[in-house]
């Protein structure tokens, strides 16, 4: 049985066998779209979403602006604005005002038309809470089908839901 808390997948990525360098960073983690499945540090700087191939994380679906939302981190806090996209950018279910800034927390997700992003902070390591992870696996792509044939332990929770 999968244990499916964000408390428990916190304590997956940011365990004390993970790189130094990655315990000490943010991550988004795609639980829904294109890219299920996939993990993206935010080293520090700016991370931009969007269509462009210039974007830190390229989304191809269609309705998703050229640059769509930017990830601004600053220390151990990261901001996101949606720059002024034309299908917005939404947090938690409130659609974000474009160009305004709002600083994201433990937890957060993001939704960036069908794809959705979980926002994860080491510095909330010990403070996760008992939130529900969703994956959405019929909605994956096939790119992101075959990206997870290399991953069994996840398939095996695909062929448990398959059975239920």
């Amino acid at each position: 049985m999968l244990d499916k808390t964000l408390a428990n997948v916190t304590q997956q990525i940011y365990s004390p066998h993970a790189d130094a360098s990655e315990a000490t960073t943010s991550r988004l983690v795609v639980m829904a779209g294109p890219l299920i499945g996939a993990s993206f540090v935010l080293a520090g700087g700016e991370t931009v979403i969007g269509r462009s191939p210039e974007c830190s994380i390229q989304l191809g679906t269609p309705g998703v602006s050229r640059q769509h939302c930017k990830l601004t981190t600053s220390g151990s806090q990261v901001y996101i604005e949606d720059l002024g996209s034309s299908n917005g950018t939404v947090v938690n279910g409130r659609e974000l005002q474009p160009l305004m800034r709002a600083e994201l927390q433990h937890g957060d997700r993001i939704k960036v038309l069908d794809s959705e992003f979980f926002f994860l902070s080491p510095k909330a390591t010990t403070e996760a809470g008992e939130k529900e992870l969703d994956v959405n696996f019929r909605k994956a792509s096939k790119e992101a089908s075959s990206f997870l044939d290399d991953f069994p332990e996840i398939l095996d929770v695909r062929q448990n839901r398959k059975t239920r």
